[in-house]
């Protein structure tokens, strides 16, 4: 059963790539002659979720990947036009995720006549030498291409990511790469620091000796200065890693930390209705098989404790410098001892790095940048 109101927010993984990043961990396969087949699965795979979420009002539309934007246009026409005959819309953000290289003039105005209304765009890094390093193909002239693409279809709403945290590169490789990113004036920009995740070539090349990983001190040197100059170039900042201007913050991704029911389309997409948590199969042949059978493709489901439910909502909500209600998340969650979540927050007030004040807590100071050391105390 959804929230009271029945609005949530759809994920769609898209799982095609036409090569794999070094760092990516996220599942993905690099396959042409599957898309036909993968896109009458998934238009199936719609009609049985809204079966079982018959009042679903979809408030956002998020296409992730994978590389959604290496599909094709008319396989993800197809896709919208089954979720709008499906699903009941209110005025949704609908975002696409797509890779530089991918966009050109005419991919950029049919997303928009699709009904996208709203664009992720990977660059990571602008600096040749550090895209060769992570797998990617898209210098800052094919960046600056797609942007003012997007711009010229109409798109008011974009989003670039920046990756720090790299090996084999110095601050001033990460100043360039900003320096250019700020000059295309996107709304929104995430930062990420690179992890290096298991099952990726990255990995495999640092197990090898072949990379070495940036230090600590020099990648809170990166981090720092981002924050800076993000600040500096008026965007403001709602959440860890992500900052917008003209209040273009993203509305799907700001339900996850905000704890909300949510849904999810395709294989590996993983959401959460009530107390439970669904995951589907990372698995595209048994994908096919299960919707073959008329059954959602769940291959794990669990079932969340109110105390699981009310930490969680913690560790997700704090991630946001608003923070959170915490007598209200209490109170929803029926948690009558809270002794070890008090003295947690007693000590990290005393630190000042929190604060709690009305039944309101937060990070402040240079809290909300060490949060994840933090929140982990608490899982």
């Amino acid at each position: 059963m959804l929230n009271q109101n029945n609005e949530t927010y759809l994920y769609v993984h898209i799982p095609f790539c036409r090569s794999k990043c070094s760092y990516c961990s996220f599942y993905s396969v690099v396959s042409e002659n599957l898309k036909e087949t993968f896109t009458r699965h998934l238009i199936e795979e719609v009609k049985l979720l809204s079966q079982k979420y018959s009042d679903a009002k979809l408030r956002s539309i998020y296409f992730g990947g994978g590389t959604p934007s290496s599909l094709g246009t008319e396989f993800l026409s197809d896709i919208l036009d089954a979720i709008r005959e499906q699903f009941t819309l209110l005025d949704p953000e609908i975002t696409i995720e797509v890779n530089p290289e991918d966009v050109d003039d005419d991919f950029s105005s049919e997303i928009k006549a699709i009904g996208f209304n709203r664009v992720s765009m990977g660059v990571q890094s602008t600096d040749v030498n550090t895209l060769k390093l992570l797998n990617r193909h898209a210098d800052f002239e094919v960046v600056q291409f797609a942007f003012h693409s997007l711009r010229q279809a109409g798109f008011d709403n974009i989003s670039l990511d920046i990756m720090y945290g790299l090996p084999h590169t110095s601050l001033s490789v990460l100043q360039k790469s900003v320096e250019d990113i700020l000059s295309l004036q996107p709304e929104h920009l995430s930062i990420y620091c690179l992890t290096i995740d298991n099952k990726t070539v990255l990995k495999y090349r640092v197990d090898k000796g072949e990379i070495n990983p940036k230090s600590d001190e020099l990648v809170d040197e990166e981090y720092t200065y981002l924050l800076q100059i993000l600040r500096d170039s008026a965007y403001e900042r709602y959440e860890i890693s992500n900052f917008s201007k003209s209040a273009k913050k993203s509305i799907h991704n700001s339900s996850y930390w905000a704890y909300m029911d949510t849904l999810g389309l395709g294989p590996s997409a993983c959401y959460k209705v009530d107390d439970t948590r669904y995951e589907n199969t990372s698995s595209l042949q048994g994908y096919f098989d299960m919707i073959s059978n008329n059954s959602l493709p769940v291959s794990n489901t669990i079932c969340l404790s109110d105390e699981e439910l009310f930490v969680e909502s913690l560790f997700m909500g704090l991630r946001q410098v608003k923070g959170v209600d915490y007598s209200v998340l209490k109170s929803q969650y029926k948690i009558v001892d809270d002794e070890v979540y008090l003295n947690w927050i007693e000590k990290y007030v005393k630190l000042k790095l929190m604060s709690f004040e009305g039944g309101r807590l937060q990070f402040i100071n240079r809290g909300l940048d060490i949060s994840n050391s933090i929140l982990c105390e608490i899982i």
